[in-house]
Formats: structure tokens, C-alpha cells, sequence
């Protein structure tokens, strides 16, 4: 990084430091029908970049082909993920420094995928324009991935790396993880989550509880989504999920918008031909289809607004006559941390201090969850709870 931060001085440090083809563009469908070009990095330009020039990466991208062989029959699976970025004040009624973010890794590269610095960017594009495009985020994340796999750089025909200190390899992947948290998972398949009857992206027959869907289904197909006997549940298929999106293309202009809203409601799918679930072409690129490939990101679901503040609220009322939140508050208060985490501002030392003023949700960030898990576990043993 330069030591000057203006914006035009940290453009010219990268110019500087990265071969200028690196960089390229997509062409992108906008809602008015303009054709306009977004930035994007050439994938496997940055990859070759970084296996040639970085001897640490070098070594370890190595170390991974020895352990996972790669060839044309073993094809690493190519990891992406995608989030909504908000720089400066998350709370500012209008932010319009969001960004959509998507990201790529491989899940040969094992544990290490939980550094940083082994998720590339791909690109960045400001919120604001994203929702401008037709079909939105999908068709963002559709074309991005498929940068991958244009000639002459297509990954699945095979890529030639010049790997330091390793000499030449032909590469070869595929795509085999999508990634995100629940708004992520949703825009990018084009589902329609919350919004609609089914708001699960995995699931046929969950229904949101408020709906009463589940409670006048006389068949018992449907549940609700508190339901906590997953042998009632019945979950998608690669199939069953294509199925439904050829349901809605067939339909499509052959019956009323009000009737084909209504489909889309039914199957908590938004009909987006320009999205990724809805391009043959781009679900041939996956390893299997849409439900085998994507995952929840688990820092989402058990830390971010997921089951870790409400187990760690349910957890301190239940102790509360041994042990008071105000008391455990005291104590993370009191407690030190190594100096990263300090000066990061990532402790978590004050989660509990809106449980301990009005009883109120205890609410912390990914890195503050995992960071006071094991202090809580040190006071509790402590306590001789």
C-alpha cells in the first residue's frame, strides 16, 4: 500500500505492482436495455499473477496440487462467494457506498480457505447500480462466474500456470461451492426467501409459520419453518429445483401477470431468464446443480444475528440465580485480550452490556462471537457451573 491514500494514488501503486491485464470487464443488461461495462478481474490472470510472483502462495498452492492431484478428470472445485458490503455507518438511512462483493477460493485449498488472503475479489460493483441491472444481483453473479470459463482462459478446458519454483501446470476446475449468507443464497438463485410461500432455497414444504399455510394443510405435506423434526421436512433436488424454474418458463407469457405472480409466490422462485438458475448453459458449469453446489456461510447461521445470541441469552437466564448477566458483563470487562484482538476492536467484551441495561438481545459479531465463547466457558468454570 502507498503511503499516500488518495484514491488516485492507490490506483497508481496497482498499476504499479500488477500486469495490466489482469483487469477486464463484463457487459451487463440493464433494466432500461442498455448494455453497459462493470470491472471485473481476469480470474485465472490473477491466479497465474499470484502462483508466479508470491513465493509463499506458490508454495502452498503446490503443496495443495501434491495432496489433490489436478487434471482433466480431477478437476478442483472452484468456491465462490458473495455479501453486501457496508462501508462507514451500517445504520445511515442511505448508504450509498454499499457494494456487492463476490470472491473466489478453491476447496482444495482445505482449512485455509478460513484466511483471508485466500479469497480473491472478483469484483465490486456499488449497490446502487446492481439494482439497476435486470434481474439484479443473479445475472451479476452469473456472468462474473462465467468469465471463468471463456477462452483463452477457460478453466475447464485447462489454464497453463507458470507455478514458481514448480514449473508449468495445466489446470483444470469447475464450479463446486456457492457460498453466502441467506440474502447472498437468495439473490443469487433468483429465490424469493422471506417474500415468498417457500422460504427456504433448500426446502419444498417449509412454510413460514405467520402464513398458516402448514396449520390448514389437511395433506400434512406443508410444515412450518420452526419445525425441528427434520424427517418432516422434504428437501430439494437438483432436479425437483429445475423442474419448478422450467415450470415457470414454460408459463411464462401464457397466462396472466396476477396468475404468474402467483406461481412464483407458490414456489418462492422470482422468474429472472437473465439469472443464473435460469441459463442451461451456466448450470452445465456446476458440479451436479444449484442445491448440490451452495451452502450457507455457518458464520452467518450460528454467529450474525443466528442461533449463538440467542442460545447465549437463553444460556445466562437460565443460570441467573448462580450467576447474573451483570456479573458476567463485570468479568469480560475485566478480562485481556491478546493485543490483535484488542486493537481490532474484536473482543466482544461489551455483548453483554444491552442484556445487562433492559434485557434485550445479546448481539455480537462474527469475530466478537468466537473471540468471548471461551472466555464465557473460562467464567463458567470458574462459577463451578
Amino acid at each position: 500500500m502507498p503511503k499516500a491514500t488518495s484514491r488516485s494514488s492507490i490506483k497508481r501503486a496497482r498499476d504499479a505492482a500488477l500486469p495490466s491485464d489482469i483487469f477486464t470487464s463484463i457487459n451487463i443488461v440493464m433494466e432500461s436495455g442498455e448494455i453497459k461495462q462493470f470491472p471485473i478481474v481476469s480470474p485465472m490472470g490473477l491466479l497465474n499473477h499470484l502462483v508466479g510472483e508470491v513465493e509463499s502462495f506458490s508454495r502452498f498452492f503446490s503443496a495443495q496440487l501434491t495432496k489433490y492431484p489436478n487434471n482433466r478428470e480431477t478437476k478442483w472445485r472452484l468456491a465462490i462467494y458473495s455479501d453486501e458490503i457496508v462501508p462507514g455507518n451500517v445504520i445511515k438511512p442511505r448508504n450509498d457506498r454499499k457494494l456487492v462483493a463476490l470472491y473466489f477460493s478453491f476447496v482444495e485449498f482445505d482449512t485455509a480457505t478460513s484466511c483471508e488472503d485466500c479469497w480473491f475479489v472478483l469484483t465490486c460493483i456499488r449497490s446502487n447500480a446492481v439494482k439497476q441491472m435486470k434481474d439484479g444481483w443473479s445475472q451479476l453473479f452469473r456472468v462474473a462466474v462465467e468469465k471463468f470459463f471463456e477462452s483463452p482462459m477457460n478453466v475447464a478446458n485447462g489454464v497453463m500456470l507458470q507455478i514458481q519454483n514448480h514449473g508449468p501446470h495445466l489446470f483444470f476446475a469447475k464450479v463446486g461451492l456457492v457460498i453466502g449468507d441467506e440474502q447472498a443464497i437468495k439473490n443469487c438463485w433468483s429465490s424469493k426467501g422471506a417474500s415468498g410461500s417457500l422460504p427456504c432455497f433448500f426446502c419444498c414444504n417449509v412454510t413460514l409459520r405467520g402464513l398458516d399455510l402448514w396449520a390448514n394443510d389437511s395433506t400434512g405435506y406443508l410444515r412450518s419453518h420452526t419445525e425441528v423434526d427434520l424427517s418432516k421436512l422434504q428437501f430439494h433436488s437438483d432436479q425437483s429445483l429445475k423442474e419448478r424454474v422450467q415450470f415457470l418458463k414454460d408459463n411464462h407469457g401464457q397466462v396472466s401477470a396476477a396468475a404468474f405472480a402467483r406461481m412464483e409466490q407458490a414456489l418462492g422462485l422470482n422468474f429472472a431468464p437473465l439469472g443464473a438458475l435460469y441459463s442451461d448453459s451456466f448450470l452445465n458449469l456446476l458440479e451436479g446443480g444449484p442445491i448440490t453446489v451452495t451452502q450457507y456461510d455457518w458464520m452467518h447461521t450460528l454467529l450474525v444475528s443466528g442461533a449463538w445470541n440467542n442460545e447465549t441469552g437463553l444460556l445466562f437466564h437460565l443460570i441467573k440465580d448462580h450467576l447474573s448477566t451483570k456479573q458476567a458483563d463485570e468479568f469480560l470487562s475485566k478480562f485481556k485480550w491478546p493485543a490483535q484482538w484488542e486493537g481490532r476492536g474484536a473482543t466482544g467484551k461489551r455483548c453483554l452490556q444491552k442484556h445487562v441495561a433492559d434485557g434485550g438481545e445479546v448481539k455480537a459479531s462474527a469475530s466478537e462471537g468466537l473471540s468471548i465463547y471461551s472466555v464465557i466457558r473460562l467464567l463458567l468454570m470458574e462459577s463451578s457451573l
